[in-house]
């Protein structure tokens, strides 16, 4: 069969893609219109009459019949079915719309973005702030330990002076020199091992503390040793303090010093020894010698008159020291001051 005229597939599948997007422009109305226009007159002018002519035979035989298509001419159409030029080639409507919706769509998401972020920033204010004051604070703290360890180590902090207290004189004078080498050294990186082992070789010495006082001064507080007494030896009297040390040794007898019977390390030492500590220096002075077997039993002789005190146990030595203080005063003529019971004192 035939297609009718004015039917144009081009056309028809242009007219069904803009139906499908949507198209609303005049232009594409009035070619739509006009296409199914031209449709509806190309259908009827489509019909064709099959009409079967049987020719005469001259021989009066009958012959198959022949169908020949008659085309029936399709009335004409007017102008206005045909769609325009103009309209079949314009775009397909729409797209500069589409454009348009889809810069403000991400205009929108640009600002809700920027909306969500100040948001944030508002509700992190505070714990902004917090971490900021602490990473301030920490800082600080690193810095400042930083520049007290680099100053330390500079040669500003370098030790200059070396002073020494709790010892006077020639012993005061060794011992600085002894020391000597911690000059020049940074305060922090003083050596205390090596003044321990200075120390140690000075036996007056019972103890020292050392303080560092910046920017360059070592300053070593020593306590020395107190001598109680001396402890005779067959050419040599040895003076000792509390603990049996001996502080110097001398062919002669030091003055001003009582001599212990008792050999250091014994019961006996110990029991006068204690006796001698409690005992105020200007009666210290005046014992000759002191001496004991147990600790119960300790005695001396004065320096003089040879008077014995019978000062028996270490118990409430302050309190008979004092009362025999005031009785070498109040009866120095006494020959025995028997202070083993500090509450009965029996003078002899």
């Amino acid at each position: 069969m035939k297609r009718p005229s004015g039917f144009d597939p081009a056309r028809q599948a242009a007219l069904r893609e803009a139906r499908r997007r949507g198209s609303t422009t005049p232009g594409a109305r009035a070619g739509e219109t006009a296409g199914a226009r031209a449709g509806d007159t190309a259908k009827a002018g489509a019909r064709v009459a099959e009409v079967e002519r049987v020719p005469a035979d001259p021989a009066g035989n009958e012959s198959e019949p022949t169908t020949e298509p008659i085309p029936i001419q399709a009335p004409a159409t007017s102008e206005a079915a045909e769609p325009r030029d103009e309209a079949d080639a314009a775009p397909p409507p729409g797209g500069g719309r589409s454009r348009s919706a889809g810069a403000a769509l991400r205009a929108a998401r640009r600002e809700r973005r920027r909306y969500e972020r100040g948001e944030v920033r508002r509700f992190t204010r505070r714990s902004r702030h917090r971490r900021l004051a602490w990473l301030i604070g920490l800082g600080s703290v690193v810095l400042v330990v930083l520049l007290a360890f680099v100053v330390s180590l500079s040669p500003l902090m370098a030790v200059r002076t070396i002073d020494v207290t709790g010892v006077s004189g020639a012993s005061k004078a060794a011992v600085e020199k002894a020391l000597d080498g911690q000059l020049g050294r940074p305060l922090p990186l003083v050596d205390f091992g090596a003044i321990r082992a200075k120390l140690a070789a000075f036996p007056a010495i019972r103890s020292y503390t050392t303080e560092s006082r910046p920017p360059g001064t070592l300053v070593v507080r020593i306590v020395p040793r107190t001598p109680v007494g001396i402890v005779t030896h067959s050419t040599t009297f040895d003076l000792v303090d509390a603990a049996g040390v001996v502080l110097s040794s001398s062919p002669t007898r030091p003055e001003g010093y009582p001599t212990i019977a008792p050999a250091p390390g014994t019961s006996g030492f110990e029991a006068v020894v204690s006796v001698l500590e409690a005992l105020p220096a200007s009666v210290l002075t005046q014992v000759d010698t002191a001496t004991a077997t147990t600790r119960d039993d300790a005695t001396f002789t004065m320096r003089g008159t040879g008077a014995t005190v019978v000062w028996g146990s270490g118990d409430d030595s302050e309190l008979k020291a004092d009362i025999l203080a005031k009785l070498l005063v109040s009866a120095p003529s006494a020959s025995r001051y028997d202070l083993s019971s500090p509450h009965n004192v029996v003078l002899g």
